[in-house]
C-alpha cells in the first residue's frame, strides 16, 4: 500500500482489528495459491469443495468446507509458509497474531455482548462474504482458459462497492493492475470473454441462480 515498511505494518494492524482476521494471512491461499489454480483441482477454494445439490446448499458447504480448507492448508505448512510471504508481511502477521488476540479478549472482558454484536457478527459476516464470492466468481468456469476461468460482474454499484472487483477476469491476468485501471482493461478484452460468464449485478445473479433456481 505504501513506500514505508511502518506504514504498512501499522495498515495492516489497523485492517486487522477492523475485518477480526490477521490480513497478512490471506497472501497464501489468495495471492500465491488461487491466483495460480483459478479454481482448479489445486485451488484450495475450487468451487468443487461445494458439492452436488440445491445453490444454497452447495453455497452453505462452499462456505465452512472452503473456510476450513484454507485453515488446515495453511496450518500444514507451518514455518515454511509464513517464509513464502514477502516483506512486510512476513513481519506484519508477527504484529498481527499477538494484536487481534489482545483486541478480542479486552473487548470481550470490557462488554462481552456490544463485542459480539458489534465486533463478533461483522467481522464472521465479511469473512464468509469473502469466501462466498469465490464461489460467485468461479463456479461454472473453465479454470484452463485464459479468457473464461472467471464471471465479471459488470455493474457500477458492484464495482463501486468492491474496488472493481467485478472485473474478475482482469484480476486474475494482471493481479498487479491497480484496480482504478481494471474498467479499462476489462473493456479491452471483454469481446473475448464469453458472454455467459458476465453479469451485471452480483445480487441479481444470487437471486437468480441461488433462490429462485431453488424453488423452481
Amino acid at each position: 500500500m505504501f513506500d514505508s515498511n511502518a506504514a504498512n505494518y501499522a495498515f495492516n494492524l489497523i485492517a486487522s482489528i477492523s475485518r477480526g482476521h490477521c490480513v497478512s494471512d490471506i497472501l497464501l491461499p489468495h495471492n500465491l495459491n488461487h491466483h495460480r489454480e483459478q479454481g482448479g483441482p489445486d485451488d484450495w477454494i475450487a468451487p468443487a469443495i461445494a458439492g452436488q445439490g440445491p445453490p444454497l446448499v452447495r453455497l452453505f458447504h462452499f462456505t465452512y468446507r472452503a473456510s476450513w480448507n484454507m485453515v488446515t492448508r495453511r496450518r500444514g505448512l507451518g514455518e515454511a509458509g509464513r517464509r513464502m510471504l514477502p516483506e512486510p508481511f512476513r513481519t506484519s502477521i508477527r504484529w498481527e497474531k499477538k494484536l487481534l488476540p489482545a483486541v478480542v479478549v479486552l473487548s470481550l472482558l470490557h462488554d462481552w455482548k456490544t463485542a459480539l454484536l458489534f465486533q463478533g457478527i461483522p467481522w464472521a459476516a465479511s469473512l464468509g462474504w469473502l469466501v462466498v464470492i469465490n464461489l460467485f466468481q468461479h463456479d461454472g468456469c473453465d479454470p484452463s482458459t485464459k479468457y473464461a476461468h472467471s464471471r465479471n460482474f459488470v455493474g457500477r454499484f458492484t464495482n463501486w462497492l468492491f474496488f472493481n472487483n467485478g472485473y474478475h477476469t482482469v484480476h486474475h491476468l494482471y493481479p498487479g493492475m491497480h484496480w482504478t485501471d481494471t474498467p479499462m482493461a476489462h473493456a479491452r478484452i471483454a469481446g473475448r470473454i464469453p458472454e455467459k460468464l458476465s453479469e451485471a449485478s452480483i445480487l441479481r445473479f444470487f437471486w437468480r441462480e441461488y433462490l429462485v433456481a431453488r424453488l423452481r
